[in-house]
């Protein structure tokens, strides 16, 4: 089918993009990476949304091992020279949990949290600085916000450096930026507008960022 879509595409002057799925075994059952290469300009690896508010453990949506074992899985299908047709995907993408039990310090994949729901990044800014919430962050992981009856995960400036550098040391040709709605679109968390879109764009293209952090 791409072999046969590809050529139409292109005369049209538009690009044809696959959407490849995240994990080694989806890649192995369903694509011949090797082959669809010659037939597509872009593989786009929705390198987020691993975990989403359908799990009652408190988890990441993109945390950096998950991501680096993606594209591992997808250079090592296709080789390194080729990852210039890879594009990974980042997201603004924020997710508040209920504590089970009040008065709990969150831990990395426990189950002690509720199932959560998508927030705005600019919610998350507003409810942490009116509430009494402690911030850690780690970039190795996540960062996350909690108090005494609810935690917040999102993204920040410490972990999209750690994915910025590790896709670009990945070979990694570009990013695609999901859930821009969720990002604080209105400037509520003083970074003006879009701030985890523009981070992003600043340590992919340049040699740091200009933006303190929001949260």
């Amino acid at each position: 089918m791409f072999k046969e879509l590809y050529p139409a595409v292109k005369a049209k002057g538009k690009l044809l993009f696959l959407n490849v799925g995240r994990y080694d075994v989806i890649l192995m059952s369903g694509y011949n990476l090797n082959v669809l290469w010659n037939f597509v300009d872009y593989f786009y690896m929705t390198t987020y949304d691993y975990q989403g508010v359908w799990s009652a453990d408190l988890f990441p949506s993109a945390p950096m091992h998950e991501l680096m074992y993606s594209i591992g899985a997808i250079k090592e299908k296709i080789g390194a020279a080729r990852m210039t047709k890879v594009l990974a995907g980042v997201a603004s993408f924020s997710v508040l949990y209920e504590l089970v039990q009040n008065n709990t310090v969150p831990k990395t994949k426990t189950s002690a949290v509720r199932k959560g729901q998508v927030e705005r990044l600019s919610e998350v800014c507003q409810t942490i600085r009116k509430q009494n919430f402690t911030i850690l962050k780690d970039d190795k992981m996540f960062n996350y916000a909690y108090n005494t009856t609810h935690v917040f995960t999102y993204e920040d400036m410490n972990i999209l450096t750690a994915k910025m550098e590790y896709f670009k040391s990945a070979g990694v040709e570009g990013i695609i930026f999901g859930y821009a709605s969720n990002d604080d679109w209105m400037g509520k968390c003083g970074c003006g507008k879009m701030p985890v879109l523009r981070m992003t764009a600043e340590l992919l293209h340049g040699a740091g960022c200009s933006l303190r952090q929001c949260v």
